[in-house]
């Protein structure tokens, strides 16, 4: 099943202009600011695009969470110097290289990915692949995994490409697997 993209999320507290309000309380705006007026670009996109079920758990606080803030901006907050560091990698790679790739370890929901593929220059990089052990395997009916994946493959397309991989990278040989 397949949901209608470009469509308002109904009704949510954390709209995106809550979201800016709290984004002010975090240090990531005073520390990356130009990377924080475009995360609250993205957060407008991203409140048109998904369904209220997926909104909610995008805005959800979890009980000791860092700020107290909404997940997507904690997580935000703590990815930013990876962001910044991605995007200047992006900007090195030379001009006549294939295009690379991201190689997000232990991505969880997939914050630092679904950034990074809003922001990462299309013509230099071609793909993110998430990896965590609770991505159910793709393609297989029977394979179940505890992290969704419906905001990755049912929501639209992205920007640049996101792809999971179910893979435990607590188990010996788990790196093999993706090389």
């Amino acid at each position: 099943e397949r949901h209608e993209v470009g469509r308002v999320a109904p009704s949510s507290a954390w709209d995106p202009e809550a979201l800016a309000q709290e984004l002010k309380r975090l240090p990531v705006s005073t520390l990356f600011p130009e990377l924080a007026a475009e995360a609250l670009n993205i957060l407008g996109r991203w409140h048109k695009r998904f369904p209220l079920k997926i909104w909610k758990r995008i805005v959800r606080i979890y009980e000791g969470s860092a700020h107290h803030a909404p997940c997507v901006l904690k997580e935000f907050n703590e990815s930013a110097p990876a962001i910044s560091r991605a995007l200047e990698w992006a900007k090195t790679l030379p001009p006549d290289s294939p295009p690379g790739y991201v190689l997000d370890l232990g991505a969880g929901f997939g914050f630092l990915s679904m950034f990074l593929a809003e922001l990462l220059p299309q013509d230099r990089i071609s793909h993110c692949i998430l990896v965590d052990a609770g991505y159910p395997n793709l393609g297989v009916e029977s394979s179940e995994g505890s992290i969704s994946t419906e905001h990755i493959y049912r929501c639209g397309a992205w920007r640049i490409p996101l792809h999971t991989l179910k893979v435990d990278l607590k188990k010996g040989r788990a790196l093999n697997l993706i090389a």
